[in-house]
């Protein structure tokens, strides 16, 4: 998991992170708090060696928290100009316990008319068509979810990846459930009427991750680029250079920085194609594993295989990293 933290840290880097299941004291999540860069972090211990709720902060964000137990964190929370309140959740697996967390939702909800969205794992779905092998439920036991949702106003966000969020054995049924997903009030779809929720890849979890937005998307950035040395031996680069330098303007005055212009984008574009580092690597590991437990019978031992595979080209890329962090 801690590789996954700091791929999606790297990546991502959300001004809020909350993890469910933490499983550690706050003294291990304090640490976890500094190395991921974060400015605080909230918790709430696990009982025993189960459960656990841990809500990252970055520096710029206020959260005033309202109300927190084992499965829910109700906030208030304050970003520069935009205010909102959010819910993080966890689902109780009890149905009995299930039910009491959706009823203070509910009770929360009704006194509740400002921008609010809540987001986690819910432990629940609201109809058999949200879940892939196992037997049908009776309609009835997805009543109190769809119940909480409309006392509270909530709709859920549009959406990006695969929904089935979920996936575990049970006896020797593979099934796959939509747990975790995020929804808004009408006010909420008022403030951030783009707002939308990303279902990440299963790494190192057997849930997705789910990366809420309140924009469409957002700019990438484009960094510098840096000639590397171990260019230049490798098949294929003289030619690349040679075809671009030739192919570039040569009547201009400017046409020597136009031709390195060229050069640039050539070699750019060949170490997308050439990666020189194990994250081409990690990338077909994880498509790999995305599809293998997608599947509708994903074959066990190939996962575990593939996860093998996956954890040696993370240490890889540390190993990568940490020779390149001591060249200067």
């Amino acid at each position: 998991m801690i590789p996954r933290l700091k791929e999606m840290r790297q990546k991502h880097f959300p001004e809020m992170l909350f993890l469910m299941e933490s499983m550690n004291s706050r003294n291990v999540l304090v640490d976890m708090q500094v190395w991921l860069g974060y400015e605080r972090v909230f918790t709430v211990e696990p009982l025993g060696k189960s459960g656990g709720l841990a809500l990252f902060i970055k520096s710029g964000v206020t959260v005033d928290l309202k109300y927190f137990d084992k499965n829910l964190m109700d906030m208030h929370v304050q970003f520069g100009a935009v205010s909102f309140f959010g819910s993080c959740i966890y689902g109780d697996p009890v149905f009995k316990l299930k039910k009491d967390n959706l009823e203070r939702l509910s009770r929360i909800g009704i006194g509740r008319k400002e921008s609010w969205c809540m987001v986690g794992d819910f432990n629940d779905i609201l109809h058999n068509g949200e879940k892939l092998g196992g037997p049908l439920r009776s309609d009835n036991v997805f009543l109190p979810f769809a119940e909480m949702l409309q006392a509270c106003d909530m709709v859920e966000m549009a959406s990006h990846g695969n929904k089935f969020t979920w996936a575990g054995r049970r006896y020797d049924i593979w099934v796959q459930s939509r747990l975790d997903r995020a929804f808004g009030n009408k006010d909420w779809f008022s403030q951030f009427p783009a707002s939308n929720q990303t279902f990440m890849d299963w790494r190192g979890s057997d849930h997705r991750p789910v990366m809420i937005k309140l924009i469409e998307s957002q700019d990438t950035y484009r960094g510098q680029f840096r000639f590397d040395k171990r260019l230049l031996n490798k098949p294929n680069v003289l030619e690349a250079i040679s075809l671009a330098w030739s192919n570039g303007p040569v009547t201009r005055v400017s046409s020597v920085s136009d031709s390195l212009r060229v050069c640039r984008k050539s070699l750019s574009q060949w170490k997308k194609v050439n990666n020189l580092n194990s994250k081409d690597k990690i990338f077909q590991i994880e498509h790999a594993l995305e599809v293998e437990q997608s599947s509708s019978f994903p074959r066990l031992q190939v996962v575990w295989e593939i996860k093998q595979d996956l954890v040696s080209a993370y240490k890889e890329e540390e190993l990568y990293w940490h020779q390149k962090s001591r060249a200067f």
